[in-house]
């Protein structure tokens, strides 16, 4: 529609730049909808998207249709600044988020729960809103802080540039091979040679132990970490643990991203293993190792120093663990599996 004009005037020379409508703009919205223009055909002509007029009508409009100037009246409201935050404004919608709060739900949950059908009448509120209340000290509606009932429990927030700085930032694993990459034949528990490792902490965090689990007979080996388990120590207790393991049997291990796996190349060219790390917070995904590690509480429960716990005793535990009848071996143990492919490998 070029060349249209409103009160004899040009459209071009009406349309005001910015992401906003502009009054003049409205008015046109108006008088073509009284024309039984359509809300596309309106769009084109403003150079907007038909969404823009869509919701633009849609909002503003009441028994009596679209009015330019209530619209804009509405507009002009709805844009004074400074506004009341909405939790400070409405208490009963604070009290609501502060009680779900306490049940340490997070923002997302209860957002969804109030815009859901369980909960009491009242207005419905962003995840977002919830999280500029908890990290306003105190001055949006929540106590001051609400930061701690969060799951993450961060006193404040990383501005946009610290977080893509953070997101970018190389890891101390550097370019890793993720689960996904490891080998069919892994999955399937078919091949023998194939490991989990993790490790478990002692009193305080200042000791720990190394555990490989053989994923297909769940035959287990301990390494002792005397001197520590930051990545140089770890590095060479796993290449001793894995000198009485047959190097046929030194196909993969898999890990989680503990900065104690920082040497995994290292491991690799010196043992021949192919390291493959699970994703973040994702224990499962590694379980066969996590399941041995609730059995070896049994023998070193909580509140050791690992340290101390002498290679005789560590020896013990593992002849213990791989001579155990299992059930998902039909009562057979995990050194009756692994055997036969000590014995031809050594062949």
């Amino acid at each position: 529609m070029a060349g249209s004009t409103l009160n004899n005037r040009p459209v071009e020379d009406m349309i005001l730049a910015g992401t906003r409508l502009c009054v003049l703009e409205r008015e046109l919205i108006d008088s073509r909808l009284r024309e039984g223009v359509s809300m596309r055909d309106i769009a084109l002509e403003l150079g907007r998207a038909p969404s823009t007029v869509t919701r633009e009508v849609n909002a503003r409009s009441d028994r009596h249709g679209y009015v330019a100037g209530r619209a804009q009246r509405d507009a002009d409201l709805r844009a004074l600044r400074p506004k009341t935050p909405i939790l400070v404004a409405d208490r009963v919608l604070a009290g609501l988020v502060a009680a779900k709060q306490a049940l340490r739900w997070g923002p997302a949950p209860i957002s969804a729960w109030l815009a859901g059908p369980d909960s009491p009448p009242c207005r419905t509120i962003s995840a977002e809103t919830i999280y500029q209340a908890v990290f306003a000290n105190g001055k949006r509606g929540l106590a001051a802080g609400a930061y701690k009932l969060l799951p993450s429990r961060q006193r404040r927030r990383l501005s946009r540039d610290a977080r893509k700085t953070r997101l970018g930032r190389p890891g101390p694993l550097g370019a890793f091979k993720p689960l996904t990459a490891r080998p069919a034949v892994t999955r399937d528990r078919v091949q023998a040679g194939h490991w989990e490792g993790d490790l478990i902490i002692g009193a305080n965090n200042q000791s720990a132990l190394a555990v490989l689990v053989e994923r297909m007979s769940r035959y287990t080996l301990l390494v002792g970490l005397p001197y520590g388990y930051r990545a140089g120590e770890l590095l060479t207790a796993l290449q001793a643990g894995l000198r009485n393991i047959v190097p046929d049997l030194h196909r993969t291990l898999t890990w989680d991203q503990g900065t104690e796996m920082a040497a995994w190349a290292d491991l690799e060219r010196l043992t021949g293993l192919d390291c493959y790390f699970c994703e973040p917070h994702s224990p499962w995904q590694k379980g066969t190792v996590e399941n041995a590690n609730r059995i070896l509480r049994r023998h070193l429960p909580r509140g050791l120093n690992l340290a101390r716990v002498p290679t005789s005793q560590l020896r013990q535990i593992e002849t213990n663990l791989n001579t155990m009848p299992r059930r998902l071996h039909q009562w057979r143990t995990a050194h009756d599996l692994l055997s036969p492919h000590l014995v031809a490998t050594a062949a």
